[in-house]
């Protein structure tokens, strides 16, 4: 199979959808792109391969194919496979999830209120099946949307997908998907609720009681990201909202969100986000 990125979303065109029949005689380039995609199976069945690992799906599966995954389709002999797709880049949903470049970072931003605790879950190692059909009605609601772009579609479509997140949401959680150490959980809720204080590990380990290089690298070994890395980042992902749709001075955006030194609140913005908060809020604001 050739390894090949293929597909772009740009700005003017953040989310679009498509049905896919694939035979057994057909070959799909093993691809990778830099968006997220929700895929649902009509009809057929077939093997979906995603990182090198091969994953049996059958009409009525629905899973999401996340920014860099390698995959494609290899369809059982005598078996034809039908799909719909839908692509979408996380600014489609808002602007201030911009700088989002995986399925974990745009579920773990505050846009989306959800009981779960963050997570680098990899999504895309999931496959759901749909019983009731509910996102099979959602999937296609998005889908002629978008094919008859009629008045405020965006809009629609918008909608649509935050529910289809939130049916997400609620299917990692029925099935105890997240299933970090309550020390973890413990910490990484207080920045979530508190990320506008001053926070340090050394003063959340002490009151909560616990072991400050024990939490620290059980916080690294279970999400990826150190306390710090993750308070940052739950910060930052305030602030570009703040950017893109308040009109706070960014000096007043700064505070709120944690920062009372402007300049370290604009280094690290631009770290993560490769621009500075001003660049940001002139090139993402509605």
């Amino acid at each position: 199979m050739l390894n090949k990125k293929t597909g772009t979303l740009r700005r003017s065109t953040p989310v679009e959808a498509s049905k896919q029949y694939i035979t057994s005689n057909q070959d799909v380039i093993y691809h990778d792109h830099e968006f997220i995609e929700y895929v649902y199976v009509l009809s057929g069945r077939g093997i979906y391969v995603i990182n090198d690992i091969e994953k049996e799906i059958k009409a009525g599966d629905f899973f999401i194919t996340d920014f860099n995954d390698m995959h494609t389709y290899n369809i059982i002999e005598n078996e034809s496979l039908e799909i719909l797709n839908i692509c979408f880049l996380p600014e489609f949903i808002d602007q201030s999830l911009y700088y989002c470049k995986n399925y974990s970072d745009v579920i773990s931003n505050y846009l989306i209120k959800y009981k779960l605790p963050l997570s680098e879950t990899k999504f895309s190692d999931s496959i759901f099946h749909d019983d009731n059909k509910k996102i099979l009605s959602l999937v296609e609601n998005i889908f002629s949307e978008i094919i008859e772009k009629k008045d405020a579609y965006f809009e629609m479509v918008r909608g649509y997908l935050i529910l289809l997140t939130i049916f997400i949401l609620r299917e990692f959680g029925d099935n105890t998907y997240m299933n970090y150490n309550q020390i973890t959980t413990n910490i990484l809720t207080y920045i979530n609720n508190h990320f506008s204080q001053e926070i340090s590990l050394s003063d959340l380990c002490n009151k909560m009681h616990y072991s400050v290089p024990y939490a620290s690298k059980l916080i690294k070994k279970e999400t990826g990201m150190t306390f710090t890395e993750h308070l940052h980042t739950i910060r930052i992902q305030h602030a570009c909202r703040f950017l893109t749709n308040t009109d706070f001075k960014i000096k007043e955006i700064a505070v709120i969100t944690g920062y009372n030194d402007l300049k370290n609140f604009n280094k690290t913005f631009k770290n993560y986000t490769h621009y500075t908060p001003s660049e940001f809020r002139n090139t993402h604001k509605k």
